[in-house]
């Protein structure tokens, strides 16, 4: 009777609090995929070899300062979860080559924040189609 009575509450407790499997709800995509600055430009993030490559994929006004469509503004390497480091590209209308500095950027859901873009850059917003 008691290993009845086991089996039952053993098969009870399965139905009422699961197998202790968890639904995920959210899918982590990191920083790879599309993002929109405040200006309206979009950077697609991609892996190409060990680095994250980051393109031009909508300039909306970035022409003025001399960049192109699909032009590499970003390469960064993985810090930890979420977070990255590397270079961002910049240019000046009054300045002929691009320099390349520093730039850490973290993912937090689906927005992109960093440190070293310009006010447009350092804070972008997922492209969902």
């Amino acid at each position: 009777m008691k290993t009845i009575y086991f089996f039952l509450t053993l098969i009870a407790t399965v139905v009422l609090f699961g197998c202790g499997v968890q639904k995920q709800t959210t899918i982590e995509r990191g920083i790879l995929g599309s993002w929109q600055g405040c200006d309206g430009r979009v950077v697609t993030f991609s892996e190409e070899g060990d680095s994250i490559i980051g393109r031009y994929s909508e300039l909306n006004g970035l022409e003025r300062f001399g960049f192109s469509k699909n032009e590499i503004g970003y390469k960064l390497i993985k810090e930890g979860t979420n977070s990255f480091v590397g270079q961002v590209k910049w240019r000046a209308i009054n300045i002929k080559q691009p320099t390349w500095r520093a730039v850490k950027a973290t993912i937090n859901g689906n927005t992109y924040q960093d440190k070293g873009s310009d006010r447009c850059g350092r804070d972008m917003t997922r492209v969902t189609e």
